[in-house]
């Protein structure tokens, strides 16, 4: 019977500043156990949780915590994942969970992220976007979001040599070498470690006191999604969007992505370029292209037409806009339910003088 890890392991609990100019406090990201046979699971969700310690262990990436699962979750569903997510050992923003499927001889891989209620507790949201003008009537403004809260993101295989490599309980492997070496042992139980070093990251794990290295080479990182993903939401959501750009922009270009993760991620795109004081129209525009029964693209092509009148000010170019908006949201009346108030907003924000 497999021990599970007892404890949480926090990394990087640090402050920084929005571009707001304000506290922000550091985002929380929950790494749930995969669930699976033998130790590919937790295998897995090392690998995972790992590639996310580095990510955010480079000059600049401060403010989010990693936390490490403790054991499976009851169902690996969405509303377990959020429960996990919000015990208050956790009380996590993001969390991303998954599950290990036998596939023949093989093993197929389904990871899963979801932005917890929590989020939304934050004293400092960065990654609200809000459009705002001055009327005879006062300040008006329309604001959006997140476009998703859950993601399902593409399996991937585990060929078999890898299978039979994780097929004991035992743990997560210990070398002595951060290349190399040989096997000291398996984490069985909770562990701390001191730094990160290329692939392999220097531990110590309370069974037996062991101390020695965790190698990264071995899982098919190229096809965890899941930890490209994060790592472009998390620097969005705390407002590091010259970071989020870049993350973003590698991240769409993959051929792999589902649809539905494609045309969110040129939303937080588009975005993010609004954010940096540029327009994120085309982003925008090749979202909704994708899906033009998508409600939420739509709304982000809505505002950020109505982003590029506020931004051209009065004269031709902004009343050609104007114009174009006004069509758009007529042709999109059938995405949005009866009087929604969303589309009040925005159908105002044209209107009022």
């Amino acid at each position: 019977m497999q021990t599970y890890l007892r404890t949480f392991v926090l990394f990087l609990c640090i402050f920084f500043t929005s571009s707001a100019g304000l506290r922000a406090e550091p985002l929380r990201v929950f790494v749930a156990q995969f669930t699976g046979p033998g130790g590919v699971g937790q295998s897995m969700m090392t690998t995972l949780y790992f590639e996310l310690l580095k990510s955010f262990d480079r000059k600049g990436e401060k403010g989010v915590w990693v936390l490490y699962g403790k054991e499976p979750l009851d169902d690996g569903t969405y509303g377990a994942a959020i429960a996990r997510a919000s015990l208050p050992s956790a009380r996590a923003d993001v969390v991303v969970w998954g599950n290990v499927t036998p596939y023949g001889q093989d093993l197929v891989v389904q990871s899963y992220l979801a932005v917890t209620p929590i989020a939304d507790e934050r004293a400092v949201r960065p990654e609200l976007w809000r459009v705002e003008r001055e009327t005879t009537r006062g300040k008006l403004a329309v604001e959006l979001g997140l476009p998703g809260r859950f993601y399902d993101f593409e399996p991937f295989r585990v060929p078999a040599n890898l299978v039979q490599q994780y097929s004991s309980p035992a743990g997560v492997p210990i070398y002595s070498e951060a290349r190399g070496g040989s096997r000291l042992g398996h984490i069985t139980d909770a562990f701390t470690f001191s730094f990160i070093k290329d692939d392999a990251i220097r531990v110590q794990a309370t069974n037996g006191n062991l101390t020695g290295w965790v190698h990264l080479t071995d899982l098919y990182r190229a096809d965890l999604q899941a930890k490209e993903f994060s790592q472009a939401l998390l620097r969005y959501m705390r407002g590091d969007w010259e970071g989020a750009r870049v993350a973003l922009d590698s991240f769409s270009k993959r051929d792999d992505l589902p649809s539905a993760i494609l045309i969110d991620s040129l939303i937080l795109l588009g975005v993010t370029e609004e954010k940096r004081g540029v327009s994120g129209l085309p982003d925008f525009q090749r979202a909704f292209a994708l899906n033009t029964f998508d409600r939420a693209s739509a709304q982000y092509l809505i505002l950020g037409q109505l982003s590029e009148i506020q931004r051209r000010g009065e004269g031709e170019g902004a009343s050609a806009m104007r114009t174009s908006v006004t069509k758009f949201i007529k042709n999109s009346t059938d995405l949005f339910p009866p009087g929604d108030s969303w589309l009040i907003s925005a159908e105002q924000f044209l209107l009022e003088k």
